[in-house]
């Protein structure tokens, strides 16, 4: 007996029922056979079938080494700055859709800081936002985001969001807390720009971190783990 199964890369694939097919090949039919088929890189698994440890995996990307690609040919060549803007101009152009106009200045300074900071733009600062035409006005707003603290604390929320972070226990069992600590730690680590691999060195295993590093680290970091 079998039913048919949920899809997968818009393959549908089948789910044996039957206790006589639970064997090994059988197992192999199923998982390389049909599943992994419909995955990118898993084409030649079918023929692997006989020795799933032959099966042909693709490497982890983050194993992989990048490759920096030729930007494509845009018909609108005077549009954009750099060649990220023609990869999505090609997109565009490829779908039959055209570009917006610029964002006005008003639009550019409330964006930036909503999504650097988290918060608007004070009048002040847009006041002199447009009033600026130094031709590096927009890289100098950036820098001035990215040196406040709030950016820090805006990037940090999702690292403490997937560590389920809560200044408090909840509600029944609310004593003494000190996770601010390890809150205070992520949020410096953004705003002091923490290479990555010392940022998950530090978090992984920062009670093994030698004595002359320690005043660097929360005493929360290793509850994290």
């Amino acid at each position: 007996r079998r039913f048919t199964g949920p899809t997968l890369h818009n393959r549908r694939f089948v789910v044996v029922n039957n206790n006589s097919c639970r064997n090994d090949f059988c197992f192999r039919w199923v998982v390389l056979g049909q599943l992994l088929s419909g995955l990118p890189g898993y084409g030649a698994a079918s023929a692997s079938l006989a020795d799933p440890s032959k099966a042909k995996r693709p490497e982890h990307w983050a194993y992989v080494r990048p490759n920096r690609p030729t930007a494509p040919e845009v018909k609108t060549a005077s549009w954009g700055r750099s060649d990220i803007d023609r990869f999505i101009l090609a997109r565009l152009e490829k779908t039959g859709l055209s570009p917006n106009r610029e964002a006005d200045r008003y639009t550019l300074i409330r964006r930036l800081s909503l999504d650097l900071i988290g918060l608007p733009p004070s009048l002040d600062e847009v006041d002199a936002f447009v009033a600026d035409r130094g031709p590096d006005a927009y890289e100098r707003l950036v820098d001035r985001l990215l040196a406040s603290p709030h950016f820090g604390e805006r990037f940090a929320l999702a690292w403490l969001d997937q560590a389920r972070y809560a200044d408090t226990s909840g509600y029944h069992f609310d004593g003494f807390r000190q996770m601010h600590l390890w809150r205070d730690w992520v949020i410096s680590a953004f705003n002091r720009n923490q290479p990555f691999d010392q940022f998950t060195i530090e978090q992984l295993a920062g009670d093994h971190a030698r004595p002359e590093d320690r005043h660097r680290l929360s005493p929360e970091c290793d509850d994290h783990r």
